[in-house]
């Protein structure tokens, strides 16, 4: 069974990027969505119980066709907020340096041109508009 991660932090460390409420909605009820629904799909796949999740999404061809579309979506939900959880920090926020910073620069030509397209693309993207980098 998943489970919904603890955060290593307080809801309302994030005040300066994101409320104390949206943090609270998005971890206790979204998050904890995806995992309810999550689990419903696999106590109803027993081949995939006790399987890890990364697993599963990278392998997707071998979950039963009548569970698929469900586990790519709430396996994914729950995988991509728990990466969401995982990379937020209270103290983030600073613009990369040495090897990142360097790249971003050779393939963006700054890193506001690199923040606009990745922006552009999170906005292309239907649904939630998840990207990662």
């Amino acid at each position: 069974m998943f489970k919904l991660p603890d955060l290593d932090y307080r809801y309302d460390a994030l005040g300066k990027y994101i409320s104390k409420d949206i943090m609270e909605l998005h971890h206790s009820k979204h998050h904890q969505i995806y995992v309810d629904k999550l689990n419903a799909v696999i106590d109803n796949s027993p081949e995939l119980n006790g399987k890890n999740l990364v697993d599963i999404l990278a392998n997707l061809e071998s979950v039963p066709e009548s569970s698929r579309n469900a586990i790519r979506n709430f396996g994914g939900g729950h995988y991509n907020h728990t990466l969401f959880w995982l990379f937020m920090s209270p103290n983030g926020g600073n613009q990369p340096t040495g090897k990142l910073a360097d790249d971003i620069k050779s393939q963006f030509g700054s890193f506001q041109e690199f923040i606009d397209k990745f922006e552009a693309e999170a906005l292309a993207v239907f649904g939630s508009g998840w990207v990662w980098l």
